[in-house]
């Protein structure tokens, strides 16, 4: 599981965090997974990813896409290690941009031009694109948590993947490689969120070893 970088404000000192919802929200829907938090050091992370061989990959919260660019790097790495190994990725609200960086898509930095009642600590509803997505939310439309600013338009995809939830009409909350086992989500299923049934039966599907998508349009 990725880390945000953060700088301690009562004296100097550079850190990677993990916030203790993230613990929880893993032990609720995977009890017997065991987390793993990955230090942002690009040099280092070949060795991390041989000595631990993990089973899924978690792109956490937290940093603009360029705040950071140790983290960047990271998950970079990260992300060519689980593709080339087949390891199921679940990326979540900035794991959205950086997937779709790394695989060539662009992000929007300010959402306010498309998006004008804003996507920061504000619940909206999303529509979902994709008929196995609706049946494991019980219909085409879900409200979900949102703390973000930036974003991923439909016009800016990368290439690969599709889009399985649409806010606005064209601000991807949703999406996943078309023959990979990634996922990705704008909201944030780890905090308080209208969207809990949803957000389990998501991380299950994920969690249990595969993709949820390929059998259905």
């Amino acid at each position: 599981m990725t880390q945000r970088v953060i700088e301690n404000q009562s004296y100097p000192e550079t850190r990677d965090a993990l916030a203790r919802d993230w613990p929880d929200w893993i032990a609720s829907v995977a009890p017997a997974a065991a987390i793993l938090p990955v230090p942002n050091r690009p040099e280092g992370v070949a060795e991390w990813w041989a000595a631990t061989v993990p089973e899924v990959l978690v792109l956490s919260g937290g940093n603009d896409w360029g705040e950071a660019p140790e983290r960047d790097e990271t998950e970079r790495q990260l992300l060519q290690s689980a593709e080339s190994a087949g390891v199921p990725i679940l990326a979540v609200c900035r794991g959205l941009h950086v997937l779709n960086m790394c695989f060539g898509g662009t992000i929007v930095t300010d959402l306010s031009s498309v998006a004008p009642e804003g996507h920061v600590n504000n619940d909206h509803a999303i529509t979902l694109q994709h008929s196995a997505a609706t049946a494991l939310a019980g219909g085409p439309v879900v409200t979900v948590n949102s703390y973000h600013y930036q974003g991923v338009r439909t016009d800016g995809l990368a290439n690969g993947f599709k889009v399985f939830a649409l806010a606005d009409g064209e601000i991807v909350e949703g999406m996943f490689h078309e023959t990979k086992p990634i996922l990705a989500i704008q909201w944030h299923p780890e905090r308080a969120s209208p969207s809990a049934k949803f957000d389990r039966a998501l991380a299950l599907a994920i969690f249990s070893g595969g993709p949820f998508w390929p059998t259905a349009a």
